[in-house]
Parts: C-alpha cells; sequence; structure tokens
C-alpha cells in the first residue's frame, strides 16, 4: 500500500506539469483564434479564474480582424515555441518582432501578445511593461488601455486598474466604438465594490 503512495506522489508534480503545459497550449490556441477572428469574450475565457490556465487576470483582445505577415509569422513562431515548453523564447520573439516593425498596430498586437504571455508565466512586472508599450505603440486602441486595466486589477491594484479601464471608456467614446463598453464599466463596478 506504501508503495502506490509513494508513487502517486512522485507522478503528482508531473501530473501538474502537464496540465500547466496543457493550460497554456489552449491559450495560445485561443490567442490564435483571436488574432484570426477577434473578439472579447474569449479573451474572458482565456484568463477568467475559472478557465483551465487558472490565472486571475483578464484581458481584451488587442488585434484587429486581419493582421499583416509579420504579425502572423511572430505569433505561429511564439506559439510553436510556448508548445515545445519553450516560453522564454516565445517572449522574445514577439518583443523582436515587435521592435522589428514600423506599423504601429503591428507593435500594439505584438506586445499585448507578449503582455499575455509574461502574465501566464505570473511575471506581472513585464506584462504591465509590454501592455504600456502596446498603448504607446498604438495610443488610439482603446483595448490596450482595457488589457492594462485588466493586468492591473489581476495584480490588486485598484486604482490603476480603474484609471486604464476609464481611458480604454474614453478612447471608445472618441471613436465613437462603444461595443465592450458595458463590460469595461462592469468591471469598474465590480472593483468599486470590492
Amino acid at each position: 500500500m506504501s508503495d502506490k503512495s509513494h508513487s502517486s506522489n512522485s507522478a503528482e508534480p508531473t501530473l501538474q506539469k502537464k496540465r500547466s503545459k496543457k493550460a497554456l497550449i489552449i491559450s495560445l490556441v485561443i490567442v490564435a483564434i483571436l488574432l484570426i477572428g477577434g473578439g472579447v469574450a474569449a479573451w474572458y475565457f482565456m484568463f477568467n479564474k475559472t478557465s483551465v490556465s487558472q490565472n486571475s487576470s483578464k484581458s481584451v483582445n488587442d488585434t484587429t480582424n486581419t493582421q499583416s505577415a509579420a504579425v502572423q509569422k511572430a505569433s505561429q513562431t511564439a506559439t510553436a515555441l510556448v508548445s515545445s515548453g519553450n516560453t522564454t523564447a516565445a517572449i522574445k520573439t514577439l518583443g523582436d518582432a515587435a521592435s522589428n516593425t514600423s506599423s504601429p498596430v503591428d507593435k500594439a498586437q505584438l506586445y499585448s501578445q507578449q503582455a499575455a504571455l509574461y502574465s501566464q508565466i505570473g511575471d506581472n512586472s513585464n506584462s504591465i511593461s509590454s501592455a504600456k508599450q502596446a498603448i504607446e505603440a498604438n495610443p488610439t486602441n482603446w483595448k490596450g488601455y482595457a488589457n492594462l486595466g485588466y493586468i492591473y486589477r489581476s495584480v490588486g491594484d485598484k486604482n490603476n486598474a480603474k484609471d486604464y479601464f476609464n481611458q480604454a471608456l474614453a478612447v471608445m467614446k472618441q471613436q465613437s466604438d462603444e461595443t465592450s463598453a458595458p463590460e469595461i464599466k462592469g468591471a469598474i463596478s465590480q472593483l468599486e465594490a470590492s
């Protein structure tokens, strides 16, 4: 009986690694789907507390329905690297691609993906930094502000989270694109209630 309990205990770390890798792969598949079709709801699933990734942050897709070839290539390479267990190389690939493009939209997409990967591995400081770089690259995209709001919310920084959510709402209003405003307002309400 003790042999069975010993072998099951030694298998637990391996099982946890497999679950963690599976969660990361599922997350990247969701990112790939978003990059092709867009959608806030899928990002919610990816970063919701009940998701497979068990990450407590929430993010908003920072892409449009079309991507440049450079973004597609970097995203595919990053997905393959994460699938092979090399998240650090995936993060570097996205950062290098962002540094090498002159397109503000591409830079924002790549830095947003990088922020999501940093968040997945629990590197909140670099996740925040990458999300800020996405905003600097494309300050007229409300999704960048919302992403940063969700990251700050996930680390418990309510004030910064509310500030960035409000900035997202302001950019939405300027662009007459308030389709996701109820979701952002709901996030603000949750912060105020907690």
